[in-house]
């Protein structure tokens, strides 16, 4: 969750909710926790249970609905569908194109969740990927191998970065020099001279296919600020 001076207000009463809404019992068994991930930034990662997320969206429904200040880049990043409970797997079961894909191998799966805004940077996956969206709308802009592999590069030089792997990527996609730096070579000005850089939008019940080796960039589809906060939902897939 972006920690934004702006919002304080907003997350000390959201505090308060928790404190009351959530057994202690369950915090503790789930091992809730904070950290600061980069000396100087603004992301804050934790781990708790499920249930916060929930709590977090309801509380945005009220603050929305009242005038209020909501919470906003609120991000469950990569969930793995095998964690969640059965009824939830089951609900989110791979779609028939995807196991008829390649050789029918589904090696996993994948729940994105925000509180608009939300985005992940640019980066590649080692084999083909299916993403569909559920609930809000967005943005996708992709290219392939050798000339996002070339992105990629370009900004790392700019950067002075050493001992960079494009193969194996972390926290670095979410928040840090790396990701504002690349995110303004895929999604700035400049991004409209590249002609091998696609765009696609995803609405609920669309979903696109991502090749294998592409390297894609994904963020969610405000109309502004005054939008801030709403619920974002996609779920990914990998095949082989």
């Amino acid at each position: 969750m972006e920690n934004q001076s702006g919002l304080l207000g907003g997350q000390v009463r959201f505090a308060e909710v928790i404190r009351w809404s959530v057994p202690r019992g369950r915090l503790v068994a789930h091992g809730l926790w904070y950290e600061i991930c980069t000396p100087g930034s603004s992301m804050i990662r934790f781990e708790g249970p499920i249930s916060l997320f929930k709590l977090a969206v309801m509380y945005n429904h009220a603050s929305l609905s009242s005038g209020g200040q909501p919470l906003a880049n609120f991000y469950v990043a990569q969930l793995p569908i095998a964690d969640l409970p059965p009824n939830l797997q089951a609900a989110l079961a791979p779609p028939h194109v995807v196991l008829n894909a390649g050789k029918g191998d589904v090696y996993g799966g994948s729940l994105w969740m925000g509180l608009t805004p939300t985005k992940t940077s640019w980066h590649r996956d080692p084999n083909p990927n299916i993403l569909s969206q559920s609930v809000g709308s967005k943005l996708v802009r992709m290219m392939p191998p050798r000339s996002g592999e070339r992105v990629f590069h370009d900004v790392h030089s700019r950067l002075g970065t050493r001992n960079f792997n494009s193969r194996f990527r972390g926290m670095e996609l979410l928040d840090g020099p790396e990701a504002t730096a690349l995110d303004d070579a895929v999604w700035g000005p400049d991004a409209d001279q590249m002609p091998e850089m696609v765009e696609a939008t995803l609405n609920p019940d669309e979903s696109l296919f991502i090749p294998k080796g592409w390297w894609h960039s994904v963020k969610s589809l405000n109309p502004g600020t005054a939008f801030n906060g709403l619920l974002n939902v996609s779920v990914n897939y990998w095949f082989r």
